[in-house]
């Protein structure tokens, strides 16, 4: 183990994972929560594998080898951990290395203010052969910026796992946070898809889809599935008495503890070594958002439309628009049955989906999965009435209320198959018609939240 000067750091708060734009997998998914006062990077993980575990049952494991530089397996969560500026501060840990590092693991004090000036603390590196072990330590007196967090970074390849992390003041001697893997933490080997989680009273029903085995977590409690963290929470109280609620599509690390009770932002259909026209495996997503117990958070899925813009919607083909002006060219053959080349929003370059196919239900049963993955507590479908305008355009003679009767019914569809899927905790909200009304008399029963779109896009 050695010190030096951290070279570089990553602008993460800097940067935004936006529906419509490009991300930086450095910056994109620090996932589960940890006491809830640390949380897992992207390259993080717990691991419960015994020849990995360094005391109790689990660990926290860092393990990265793309070709990304100073990737992130744990940091202190900023808005709960307040380290003050001018005072000395001293982490510490167990570590085992698993696999060697191409260039050192590093823990290090950061503001980004203070980053943004190019003014660094020094850091500490562990590096050694594959089973070296001990205990590192780092002590630094912070200037005077007032967002600084502890960050724990694979800076080239390798992997490790650590664990007893304690960080204390070092004048006073008191503990601002120490961390045991084993806190209460109710594990399970498979993904969260693996599972069913019902509502029951008092907590979360944690069903296996294989055995049929039941286990309830009361609320509040983290779960870890596959080493990643989702609390147990009734998500259907929550939505069903907002008080507080934000639509923001930025940086899921910025927005996680914004302080409302109802948050919708976007999933991640973008992540490291996924390239477009490869086939879409929402299982293989590693971005897990960083989870909450205090509110329920949904995911962004367009429930009817589809298209180029941003290069984000997996529904699209890029092998369908060669010259990248987003519009499907005219000599595209083998379109899915979803697709219609007329039924088009020139204004926002967006497909309506021939919701009532079976081609379309294919692919909102990937983005529902893709959400469950992603430690998201369901999904928010957008927009209920926009595209059965933009086909009544495209065909004046079709029927609006064959339209709406169809469009309830694959919301009906959407709802049942979600549930039954993924649980009574995954919630299905919408951004509503505002004649829902009068075409959907049982709404209530298949959406548990959602919000108008007032006045009606569709003509009366």
């Amino acid at each position: 183990m050695e010190s030096g000067k951290h070279r570089w750091i990553w602008g993460w708060l800097g940067l935004c994972l936006v529906v419509a734009q490009a991300w930086s997998p450095v910056n994109a998914a620090l996932g589960p929560a940890l006491g809830p006062r640390l949380e897992l990077g992207p390259a993080g993980n717990l691991t419960s594998t015994p020849s990995e575990v360094i005391s109790g049952t689990a660990s926290i494991k860092g393990a990265y080898f793309g070709a990304g530089s100073y990737t992130q397996y744990l940091r202190s969560i900023p808005s709960i951990v307040k380290f003050v500026g001018g005072r000395s501060y001293r982490v510490t840990f167990k570590y085992q290395i698993l696999t060697a590092p191409s260039d050192g693991f590093e823990v290090l004090f950061y503001s980004p203010t203070g980053g943004a000036a190019n003014d660094f603390l020094p850091s500490t590196y562990i590096t050694g052969a594959a089973g070296a072990s001990g205990t590192a330590t780092l002590t630094s007196t912070l200037h005077a910026y007032a967002d600084y967090q502890a960050l724990w970074t694979i800076n080239g390849t390798g992997a490790l796992v650590i664990d007893d992390i304690v960080i204390a003041d070092v004048a006073s001697g008191q503990v601002v946070t120490s961390e045991s893997v084993d806190a209460q933490i109710t594990s399970y080997p498979n993904p969260r898809t693996a599972y069913v989680l019902n509502i029951v009273p008092g907590g979360t029903d944690v069903i296996d889809r294989a055995t049929g085995s039941h286990e309830v977590v009361p609320f509040g409690s983290p779960m870890s599935f596959a080493g990643r963290v989702k609390y147990s929470k009734n998500s259907v109280f929550i939505v069903h008495n907002v008080r507080s609620h934000a639509e923001t599509y930025e940086d899921w690390n910025k927005i996680a503890d914004l302080p409302v009770d109802f948050l919708r932002t976007g999933l991640a259909s973008q992540w490291p070594g996924y390239e477009w026209g490869d086939p879409f495996v929402p299982s293989t997503s590693p971005m897990r958002f960083p989870d909450r117990p205090d509110k329920a958070i949904v995911g962004y899925v367009d429930s009817t439309g589809f298209g180029a813009i941003g290069g984000w919607d997996p529904s699209f083909n890029p092998a369908w628009d060669k010259n990248g002006d987003g519009i499907i060219d005219p000599s595209t053959t083998g379109l899915p049955f979803y697709v219609d080349t007329k039924v088009f929003n020139a204004a926002w370059k967006n497909y309506a989906a021939a919701y009532w196919t079976d081609s379309w239900k294919e692919e909102i049963k990937k983005k529902l999965e893709l959400a469950a993955i992603e430690n998201f507590d369901g999904v928010m479908f957008d927009v209920m009435d926009g595209d059965v305008f933009t086909w009544l355009q495209a065909y004046p003679a079709m029927n609006l209320q064959s339209l709406r009767s169809q469009l309830a019914d694959f919301f009906r569809w959407a709802s049942t198959y979600a549930k039954t899927t993924y649980g009574t905790a995954f919630l299905v909200t919408g951004n509503l018609d505002g004649h829902v009304n009068e075409y959907f008399s049982d709404l209530g029963r298949y959406v548990d939240a959602g919000y108008p779109r007032w006045p009606p896009k569709i003509p009366q």
